[in-house]
């Protein structure tokens, strides 16, 4: 996936091969098929659109040889529906706890679906500016993602998030 908000596209390959037929000792007829997928988000049908492109070929291997019987290209126009409420948005949830002028805890983003990703934190809040600095890194399964968050003012609101976050690279304002 790349792009930003207006033209995120996706960009995806398949493949797969089975034996159709063996020959003992060794060899057969075998099929390969690879699917290339290039789409982009329709945002009026809330779907993934675009082309689909299945190469198939079938070869009968032996000893000393290969020799192609047939070879297939069939390109379509495909649409995967969104899932409902998958919207893009997500919520940061910190749970902090100070340590003089340094923090410390854990934080979760919850995605529209209801996946979440968990997160270490650790900052420092600096009493010249009145900011608190973070450092979010991803744990476990999650691991890869990492977010710069800094907060202002004593209600800690997000004055900006940078970063990436399952692939996608994140920044605020």
């Amino acid at each position: 996936m790349w792009g930003n908000a207006p033209a995120p596209r996706v960009r995806a390959w398949i493949y797969d091969s089975w034996w159709d037929e063996t020959y003992f000792p060794f060899g057969g007829r075998a099929t390969s098929r690879t699917v290339s997928l290039n789409l982009t988000l329709d945002t009026n049908t809330l779907a993934l659109a675009g082309t689909q492109v299945i190469r198939e070929r079938q070869v009968e291997i032996s000893f000393f040889h290969r020799h192609t019987i047939s070879s297939t290209n069939d390109q379509s126009e495909v649409s995967f529906p969104l899932v409902d409420g998958n919207d893009g948005h997500w919520n940061l949830e910190l749970n902090l706890t100070p340590h003089g002028s340094y923090l410390s805890g854990d934080a979760k983003i919850t995605y529209a679906n209801g996946e979440m990703q968990q997160f270490r934190a650790n900052g420092r809040y600096s009493f010249f500016s009145d900011k608190t600095r973070l450092l979010l890194t991803s744990t476990w399964s999650d691991r890869g993602s990492v977010l710069w968050v800094t907060l202002a003012g004593p209600d800690l609101e997000i004055e900006s998030l940078k970063g990436r976050v399952s692939g996608q690279k994140v920044l605020f304002p």
